[in-house]
């Protein structure tokens, strides 16, 4: 992509172009690269709405609070939802354009995490519940963190960073229920996280004997884990996986850009 000049592309490539070298950019950590080509964007474009939320996020890694959660709200205000709504009146099915006497292929909407207005919104949502973790403002951030469905698929995820919060206002009876029901999820990977983090709670509460279980849960799934691992490194088989790995692989679109590892794991279910 660095070799590609947005300038000289068409202009219905031009955004789609400049989006794709701010993503790379920003998986690459070159985060003033990355906002240069994101900011380039278009208001009108069917992208502005996830350049909005990848620009929020490196101010956040750059701890510049105050502009990420500027970012993040404008997608929760109306402008944000229509601008969102425009990009889903867009989707289609892959286009081709002839260019030159030459076709151009271009892939709408390959962003897998990043291309529904639910999706926008719970990332804004999120966003903004880790802003206020960061700036140690619990009470909102659990405000936030209540918004997320628990059907969403960041639900597990944000449940972790809600225990974190609930032991940062000391309320450890709610953050050890937070984490008792997301330890009984396995098919999630944070469930797996939420043992030990459990059986610490418990401990400080004098139930030393439930944190016991619970670290003995945790080092047999551990074991489990370790050795199904372990078994499909050897033979890729994946009739025995951990139970939380399929459900992983299928939500990680960064995996589905490696065809050959990918395919491994495909033809192997």
């Amino acid at each position: 992509m660095g070799q590609v000049n947005p300038s000289e592309a068409a202009p219905y490539l031009r955004d789609e172009i400049n989006f794709a070298q701010g993503r790379e950019a920003f998986e690459k950590d070159d985060l003033e690269q990355a906002r240069a080509f994101l900011l380039s964007i278009s208001k009108s474009s069917r992208f502005s709405a996830k350049p909005t939320i990848l620009i929020a996020t490196i101010d956040t890694k750059q701890k510049k609070y105050r502009e990420a959660a500027a970012e993040f709200s404008s997608i929760l205000e109306p402008p944000g939802i229509r601008s969102i709504l425009r990009v889903l009146a867009r989707r289609s099915e892959p286009k081709c354009r002839a260019t030159g006497g030459r076709v151009v292929k271009i892939m709408l909407d390959v962003e897998s995490g990043l291309n529904t207005s639910q999706t926008l919104a719970e990332l804004a949502v999120i966003g903004m519940a880790r802003i206020s973790y960061a700036t140690k403002e619990y009470e909102k951030a659990l405000t936030f963190y209540d918004k997320v469905s628990d059907s969403s698929k960041y639900y597990p995820r944000i449940s972790l960073e809600k225990v974190w919060s609930l032991l940062n206002l000391n309320r450890h009876d709610d953050a050890q229920k937070v984490a008792g029901k997301l330890s009984r999820a396995d098919t999630h990977f944070e469930s797996i996280e939420a043992q030990p983090l459990r059986a610490l709670i418990l401990t400080d509460h004098g139930q030393t004997d439930d944190a016991r279980e619970e670290l003995a849960r945790f080092f047999k799934n551990y074991e489990t884990s370790k050795n199904q691992l372990n078994r499909f490194i050897a033979v890729r088989t994946t009739t025995e996986m951990p139970s939380f790995l399929p459900r992983d692989w299928e939500e990680d679109a960064q995996l589905k850009v490696y065809p050959k590892l990918y395919q491994c794991f495909g033809e192997r279910n």
